[in-house]
């Protein structure tokens, strides 16, 4: 899971007409979305918005990267930890 961690966060993440930052892998569509404020930093994965905001844009990928690996890998969650 760490060298996965690894990958996702040392991708190149393209940008959208919009300005959001995102990622396809494996079918699916990560986008990273600032607040209108800019204070804050949300993510959906396939239009499927996360509920939290994140301080940081590096917290929010970092939050992407486990809801993308429990829905790619659901079997492995508990083995993980």
């Amino acid at each position: 899971k760490q060298a996965r961690r690894e990958s996702f966060l040392n991708r190149k993440w393209r940008t959208s007409r919009n300005g959001n930052s995102y990622l396809k892998i494996k079918e699916h569509v990560i986008i990273l979305c600032k607040s209108k404020d800019g204070s804050r930093w949300s993510f959906s994965i396939d239009r499927i918005f996360n509920e939290r905001s994140c301080k940081t844009k590096e917290d929010c990928m970092l939050e992407a990267f486990e809801a993308l690996d429990r829905l790619l890998y659901p079997n492995t969650e508990n083995a993980s930890k």
